[in-house]
C-alpha cells in the first residue's frame, strides 16, 4: 500500500490523523480515484452512505464482475449505534468490515485499538488479494464480512455469475475458530493449508468442477486430430467414447493440456499410457462412433467446511480432482486402468 496524491486520499489521512484514529488501508490502484463525499465519508464510486450500515450491498456486489471500488464511512444512528465501516471489491475479494466507534457510551481508547487491529487485518487481506494469481480465481470471489457488533462473521467463496447467492444470515457462523479477516488471509495465502485440517485425524473433502465441452477427437487421413481449443494450460481432461454399445470414459490430468493432446496424437512420447490411448482412439473411431473431449481448468474444493478455489497449477490439486472425477464414474464405464488414474 503506497501513499497516493489524490485529494480524497489526502483528506482521509488528515481527518483520521486529526481524530487520533489509524488511517485505513487503501489499495494503491484505488487511491487516485478516492473522493470525499461527505463528512467522514470517502469512496471511489457513487454510493449511498446508508448502504454502508449493513452488508446487504456487498453481498450483491460479490457476485458481479464489476470494477473494483472502496468506500469508508462513519455510519449509524441514535447516540451509541455508530460504526466505522470499510467496504471494498478488490480483485478476488468482496469485503465488509465494521467496528463500533464514535458512540456516546463507547470506550474511545478501546474502540480505537479495535479499529487499528481491524485495519491491519484488512491491509493483509488486500495485499494478498493484489498478488492473487488470475488463474486461481476460477470464476469465484471471496466474500468476507465481519462485524462483531452485529454478529456477522463470514468468509466463503461465491460464484462470480451475477446471480443471487445464499443470504448472509444462512452463512453466519457461531462456532468460530478464527475471525473472518484472519480466515480470508489464510485462504488467499497460496502456501496456507485449510484452517485446522492438519491437526485432525480425519479430513472431509469435497470437489466441485464443471466440464467444458471443447469438441471431438477425429481421425483425418489416418492421424488423430484434437480440438483446436485445447489450451496450453494445466487442468483436467475427459474423453467420452460414444457408440452403439453406449459410452466409456477416460479421465486424466496434465500440466499442459495442449502438450498432452500431442502425446496422445503421436502415441510415441511419455510412456505406455500415451501409446495405449493412441491405439484405443484409433480402434474406436469409425462409423457411428465418436470421441468427445471436455476439459476443466478449475473448480472449488471444500476442506473441513472451508471453501477455496481448486488451483490446478498444483499437481496435488489436479490429482485430487482427477480422483474425485474417477470415483463419480461407474467402474464398468471407465477406460482408465485399475487404480487412481494412470501415469
Amino acid at each position: 500500500m503506497n501513499s497516493g496524491s489524490a485529494s480524497g486520499w489526502e483528506d482521509l489521512v488528515a481527518t483520521f490523523t486529526a481524530a487520533g484514529v489509524p488511517v485505513p488501508p487503501i489499495p494503491a490502484a484505488l487511491k487516485p480515484h478516492l473522493e470525499g463525499r461527505d463528512e467522514w465519508f470517502w469512496s471511489t464510486r457513487d454510493i449511498d452512505r446508508s448502504d454502508l450500515y449493513d452488508p446487504a450491498l456487498i453481498e450483491q456486489e460479490a457476485t458481479w464482475p464489476g470494477p473494483d471500488y472502496v468506500a469508508i464511512a462513519h455510519v449509524g444512528h441514535g447516540v451509541n449505534s455508530y460504526f466505522m465501516t470499510y467496504q471494498a471489491v478488490f480483485g478476488p475479494v468482496a469485503l465488509f468490515a465494521q467496528t463500533g466507534w464514535g458512540g456516546v457510551y463507547m470506550d474511545s481508547e478501546e474502540q480505537t485499538a479495535e479499529l487499528a487491529a481491524q485495519f491491519a487485518a484488512i491491509a493483509k487481506v488486500l495485499n494478498l488479494a493484489e498478488s492473487w494469481p488470475e488463474i486461481a480465481r476460477v470464476g469465484h470471489r471471496l466474500l468476507v464480512a465481519e462485524s462483531a457488533d452485529k454478529g456477522i462473521d463470514i468468509c466463503t467463496w461465491l460464484e462470480l455469475d451475477g446471480r443471487s447467492q445464499p443470504g448472509l444470515g444462512s452463512l453466519r457462523r457461531t462456532d468460530l475458530r478464527a475471525t473472518a479477516l484472519s480466515r480470508a488471509a489464510q485462504r488467499l495465502d497460496p502456501g496456507a493449508l485449510a484452517w485446522g485440517s492438519a491437526s485432525r485425524d480425519t479430513v472431509d473433502v469435497a470437489v466441485e468442477m464443471e466440464w467444458e465441452e471443447i469438441g471431438q477427437v477425429e481421425l483425418v487421413d489416418g492421424a488423430l486430430v484434437f480440438p483446436a481449443e485445447l489450451p496450453k494450460q494445466p487442468g483436467l481432461y475427459r474423453f467420452r467414447f460414444l457408440g452403439p454399445d453406449g459410452e466409456r470414459l477416460y479421465v486424466g490430468e496434465a500440466s499442459d493440456l495442449h502438450r498432452r493432446g500431442g502425446h496422445y496424437r503421436l502415441g510415441n512420447e511419455g510412456g505406455a499410457t500415451n501409446k495405449r490411448l493412441h491405439d484405443v482412439m484409433h480402434q474406436h473411431l469409425g462409423p457411428d462412433k465418436r470421441i468427445e473431449m471436455a476439459i476443466a481448468l478449475g473448480g472449488i474444493v471444500t476442506v473441513d467446511g472451508y471453501v477455496q478455489p481448486l488451483d490446478v497449477r498444483r499437481k496435488a490439486s489436479r490429482l485430487l480432482a482427477e480422483a474425485a472425477a474417477l470415483h463419480s464414474i461407474p467402474r464398468d464405464q471407465l477406460l482408465n486402468l485399475p487404480g487412481i488414474g494412470e501415469r
